[in-house]
């Protein structure tokens, strides 16, 4: 029967071998945590551009409304006879 090579190693062999397992993964999180916030900022800089482009949409609809009959922009006042 042939023994496997893991049971060959010693614990500090294993020990040094867990600690660059925990540096790898160490480096992983730090490269995602990157990149989480570069998608982070991009994310709220659309929503930004969105609500400026909105609001201008909105703006220049209002400014198309039709405008009732009178002079310019006061209301017109209606005189209430008692």
């Amino acid at each position: 029967m042939k023994e496997t090579e893991s049971s060959a190693q010693t614990p500090e062999q294993l020990l040094q071998f867990l600690s660059m397992e925990a540096e790898l993964n160490r480096n992983r999180r730090e490269r995602s945590r990157k990149g989480r916030g570069l998608i982070l900022a991009f994310g709220i800089l659309l929503i930004l551009i969105g609500a400026v482009v909105s609001l201008f949409v909105l703006s220049s609809m209002v400014k198309d409304l039709p405008r009732p009959q009178g002079t310019g922009n006061a209301p017109e006042v209606v005189a209430v006879q008692s």
